[in-house]
């Protein structure tokens, strides 16, 4: 009995652990720059798994990414909500999130199973592959980081829950822009960028049935 609740109380952390860290976010903000954080923590953890030759460098890398690994995804979510114009539609925007997600699995399973299988089952060049691509959402990040000093959208994303309040007239002034005649540009933008995803979508369900047929998934 003992240890059932022990269990049960343990799963209730667990699946209360993202709420928890998704109102710290909303009240605090920083999400571009814990954002950055995160990147640049991953980027650690695989340079350590990369070019670390101890057991001890190993074991930080795992304990590098569980923990970036747990804030990163939560403050991305907490990020797509912060942004949105039309709050109602969340449950699309998070389903296109998690829909370029497993595409972007899929395709980087294919490539790291290529490039493994071309190194004789060894993973000296599959890390790289991680490297490259953590060192990409450092970049990424940081460049978002310095866009909030002088883009206002990307500004909001840093705004406490009482700044939002606060500066309500500029997410307004936002909101409206975008529904009249100077949104027209954005919307294109949003356009092309979903057309894009279902591209993409397309192109990894390709290399899948190819990784299929060939023996590369």
């Amino acid at each position: 009995m003992l240890l059932k609740q022990k269990t049960s109380s343990s799963t209730f952390q667990l699946l209360s652990w993202p709420r928890s860290n998704c109102n710290f976010i909303d009240i605090y903000g920083h999400r571009v720059t814990q954002m950055a954080i995160c990147g640049t923590g991953m980027l650690l953890a695989m340079g350590l798994i990369n070019w670390g030759t101890t057991t001890s460098s190993a074991a930080a890398s795992y304990a590098f990414y569980a923990i970036f690994k747990t804030f990163g995804p939560v403050t991305i979510i907490e990020g797509i909500r912060t942004s949105m114009i039309f709050q109602d539609v969340f449950g699309t925007a998070y389903a296109a999130k998690v829909t370029m997600n497993n595409a972007t699995n899929i395709i980087i399973r294919i490539i790291t199973g290529v490039i493994q299988d071309a190194d004789d089952n060894s993973y000296r060049r599959v890390t790289v592959v991680y490297v490259f691509l953590a060192a990409a959402s450092t970049v990424i990040s940081l460049a978002m980081l310095l866009g909030t000093f002088w883009a206002t959208d990307l500004r909001i994303l840093q705004f406490t829950r009482k700044q939002r309040i606060r500066f309500g007239d500029i997410i307004n002034e936002r909101k409206e822009r975008f529904q009249g005649p100077a949104g027209k540009l954005s919307r294109n933008i949003s356009k092309t960028c979903f057309a894009a995803l279902m591209v993409y979508v397309l192109g990894s369900w390709s290399a899948w049935i190819w990784g299929a047929i060939t023996g590369n998934n």
